[in-house]
């Protein structure tokens, strides 16, 4: 379904006497949006189930900004992307830690952040490397920040993220 709409929105923006991206950009494009809205909808939809709305959409947004700064693995599959994302996302919420557990979840993220990030940005992103210390710092200040906030969501969410950060993607995304 994509793929057909895909082809023709590039046909309509060739014919407008714009410079489309490709078919397959577009495809590309596409199937970021959909998995991101649907992960996002329904890890909502299951907090507000479960009743923890606030704290899932919390998740959700510290673990894309840090995603966004640090990078990680792509799932090959759009719907294990979709399942295993939400899953782990909607899980998060109910996982209540101690104050050490917190500060060792902190410490372990900070610390897989140093050694591993930005990951994956060569073959996902438009970012040039010469831009890959500033991404570093940033993900690493996001993490040292729940020093100063405390949260034991945080520190699960940004240590769920950071396990992403090691495993190099290998072929193309099917």
């Amino acid at each position: 379904m994509l793929r057909k709409y895909s082809e023709g929105l590039n046909f309509r923006m060739t014919e407008a006497g714009v410079q489309a991206p490709s078919a397959d950009v577009i495809e590309y494009a596409l199937k970021i949006i959909v998995n991101t809205v649907l992960i996002a909808t329904v890890t909502l939809v299951l907090g507000l189930v479960t009743g923890e709305p606030a704290a899932t959409l919390a998740v959700i947004v510290s673990f894309a900004i840090l995603r966004l700064a640090t990078g990680g693995y792509h799932l090959h599959s759009n719907v294990g992307c979709i399942v295993g994302s939400t899953i782990v996302l909607t899980l998060i919420p109910h996982i209540h830690l101690s104050n050490a557990w917190s500060l060792g979840l902190t410490i372990f993220a900070f610390a897989m952040v140093a050694i591993f990030a930005p990951s994956n940005f060569d073959k996902y992103a438009w970012i040039k490397p010469r831009h890959y210390p500033i991404l570093k710092a940033i993900g690493l200040a996001i993490v040292v920040s729940n020093l100063w906030i405390r949260s034991d969501l945080l520190a699960l969410t940004f240590a769920v993220q950071t396990l992403l950060l090691p495993f190099k993607e290998g072929g193309e995304e099917k």
